[in-house]
């Protein structure tokens, strides 16, 4: 009886290890796939021109300019509806 139960008991010892070198040994190799992508992509976005990113800062301000325009122009119509009304309200 106890033989039995020595023999299993180290039986599911060796399939732990096993199983755990396994799933050590997988995580590892998804661990250093991924280092791999990160690298990959880290060197790609190092390989992207400055000509490119100057054209998206230049674009960008480009934006940032047409915002602050129509911004001024809200801003003046504004004022001028609330003036007209103020002349309105004095007038009658």
């Amino acid at each position: 009886m106890y033989d039995w139960l020595m023999l299993t008991s180290i039986a599911c010892l060796i399939v732990i290890t096993f199983s755990g070198t396994f799933l050590l040994n997988r995580a590892r190799k998804n661990i250093d796939q991924q280092t791999l992508e990160i690298k990959r992509s880290t060197e790609q976005l190092k390989a992207i021109p400055e000509s490119v990113t100057w054209e998206m800062h230049s674009k960008l301000n480009e934006m940032k300019d047409r915002l602050k325009l129509s911004w001024r122009i809200f801003m003046f119509v504004r004022r001028q509806r609330k003036k007209r009304k103020l002349k309105k309200r004095m007038m009658s």
